[in-house]
């Protein structure tokens, strides 16, 4: 297997270790809404803004491709951010099977997080599913500000924290354009999750999965 001389695993947190459900997900739009709203003032109110989003998703298929669309042109941020600022931390539970899937995971590799969301709220998260004291690294979006997922920089910042080349590297995420598509820019092995991503090097049904693949 491709994955059998890997060193170092990685994680995305936002939709990866936890799974959208359609609460999170209708919180997720109403911050791509007001992102909507800020620049497209002739949508008068976020309900507008809400309805046009869901429109022209229906017909693209991409959340950030709509917000590429109204100006945005680092598209993929601007999409981090939402993410990352939904208010969502009550709605995850608490994972026991995961908990112990990832100690597994970290007896034998280095592991990490590389999210974007910002530290507190990253933490918070992370304690509501049981597994904040897991990591033997934390990259956060705030923590060093400035890095982004989707043009790779945050990717280098990691390889050069933890050592190792990116070959040595296993990354999975949710997300083509800020997970999968940078991370094997850097050489590293990639893992989708919940949904099937083509360019993926391997795709896993469930983030419980991940044990059955690299253990």
């Amino acid at each position: 297997m491709a994955l059998s001389g890997a060193k170092v695993v990685g994680f995305d947190l936002d939709g990866t270790l936890y799974k959208n459900t359609p609460e999170i997900d209708n919180r997720v739009r109403m911050q791509i809404a007001h992102k909507l709203l800020n620049k497209c003032v002739s949508l008068d109110n976020i309900n507008s803004a809400r309805d046009f989003f869901e429109k022209r998703y229906a017909e693209i298929q991409s959340g950030t491709g709509v917000l590429r669309e109204v100006g945005y042109e680092d598209a993929s941020a601007t999409m981090d951010d939402c993410l990352a600022n939904a208010d969502v931390v009550n709605l995850i539970e608490f994972n026991p099977e995961l908990n112990e899937i990832l100690r597994g995971v970290n007896s034998q590799y280095v592991t990490y997080i590389l999210t974007s969301s910002p530290m507190n709220l990253s933490l918070s998260k992370l304690e509501k599913i049981g597994i904040a004291d897991i990591f033997d690294f934390m990259f956060f979006g705030d923590n060093p500000i400035g890095l982004s997922k989707s043009k790779g920089t945050a990717f280098d910042y990691a390889i050069n924290q933890i050592g190792f080349s990116g070959e040595d590297y296993i990354y999975i995420g949710d997300r083509l354009n800020s997970d999968i598509l940078p991370a094997k820019n850097k050489g590293m092995s990639t893992v989708a999750v919940w949904k099937n991503i083509s360019e993926a090097d391997y795709y896993i049904e469930n983030i419980k999965d991940i044990g059955e693949l690299i253990l």
